[in-house]
């Protein structure tokens, strides 16, 4: 908590020592975006009229806002297709603080939509991927991480990652198609609210993978829409996190809260907590609580990888391999899980 207060103090008082001489800028698609980033001063904005740009750029100014500005029902778009030549990697790198990207559709890029690596306080709101390669967005190594009505999909890998992230908030987000919607990799600090995350072949996967530069703990979700996950175009069925049609999967996290989420036509499991194997040795996942949430029709094709490894496990709501301390499962109902009796 000291650290979120020190962040947004900073933040607060940047703020106040830019915005007497921050400026609005605007440009159409005829123009070079990249040379308009790199003429703003801290606190300015760049605002984009509608059209398709078919570029890539990088924000290097602490600072500043990339804003797409929708008008008569057109959209700013970021379109990386060529006729000759390959895609750039991604659209937009950012690569300073305090950096805003709101309202853009982004399509057609080798590798992601947006980069956000080693910087902290960086907002990403109003935006829309597809075709993007592997991610829609990819964040890490940062903290204050803020994105909210965004909407990913046809991600190879994760739509949304995160990795060694220390406080993000993210909240109405629609991220489906994918292989997986949301990635959570050794990170503290994180809510998801008022989100769907649907038709991927991993719904949710909150995974330590070992890294202990920071403590893969305390991740809340809430009022989450996490449906038919294992039905996607990407079918493979060992993902490279988790199990095709599990909507939520936790290995070695702890402090996990979900409620009032529902949980509807995951092919495999709703949920599955199990422990991490590492080289260095297990990590389990404590404290876990399930709390006010539903089930509906979850199991009903368990992955051929899922039941080679877990040869006596059926599919089902929650699935629990009984590592792990203080794990509560308080959600009520005839509810399909393993082992039958959770710990209340």
């Amino acid at each position: 908590m000291k650290l979120r207060y020190g962040i947004a103090l900073a933040v607060a008082l940047w703020a106040s020592l830019v915005g007497a001489q921050a400026e609005e800028h605007e440009i159409g698609p005829l123009h070079s975006v990249q040379e308009a980033l790199d003429k703003l001063a801290p606190g300015d904005t760049l605002v984009l009229s509608p059209g398709v740009y078919r570029q890539a750029v990088s924000i290097k100014t602490e600072g500043v806002a990339l804003m797409g500005t929708g008008r008569g029902g057109e959209r700013v778009v970021f379109d990386g297709s060529v006729e000759d030549g390959e895609m750039p990697d991604f659209a937009i790198r950012i690569d300073a603080d305090n950096v805003s990207v709101k309202g853009l559709e982004i399509r057609n890029y080798k590798t992601g939509a947006v980069l956000a690596y080693n910087h902290d306080n960086v907002s990403i709101s109003d935006l829309s991927t597809s075709n993007t390669g592997m991610f829609g967005i990819l964040s890490g190594k940062a903290s204050n991480l803020s994105v909210s009505r965004c909407v990913l999909r046809d991600a190879s890998d994760t739509a949304m990652a995160m990795d060694l992230v220390r406080g993000a908030n993210l909240q109405a987000l629609e991220l489906y198609q994918n292989a997986i919607g949301l990635g959570v990799f050794d990170c503290a600090d994180v809510s998801l609210s008022d989100s769907s995350i649907h038709h991927n072949t991993v719904g949710i996967a909150l995974e330590d993978k070992g890294d202990k530069e920071v403590e893969s703990d305390r991740v809340f979700i809430s009022r989450c829409r996490i449906v038919g996950n294992g039905t996607s175009q990407f079918e493979g069925d060992k993902p490279m996190h988790g199990y095709r049609g599990v909507g939520l999967y936790i290995q070695g996290f702890s402090h996990v809260d979900v409620s009032n989420c529902f949980f509807d036509l995951n092919a495999t499991q709703g949920i599955m907590v199990v422990k991490l194997d590492h080289k260095s040795g297990k990590v389990l996942s404590n404290e876990l609580r399930l709390h006010k949430n539903t089930y509906h029709e979850n199991g009903n094709d368990p992955s051929g990888q899922f039941t080679a490894a877990y040869q006596v496990v059926p599919g089902g709501d929650i699935f629990w391999d009984r590592t792990g301390a203080g794990n509560r499962f308080m959600d009520s109902g005839a509810l399909k899980t393993s082992p039958r009796n959770l710990p209340k």
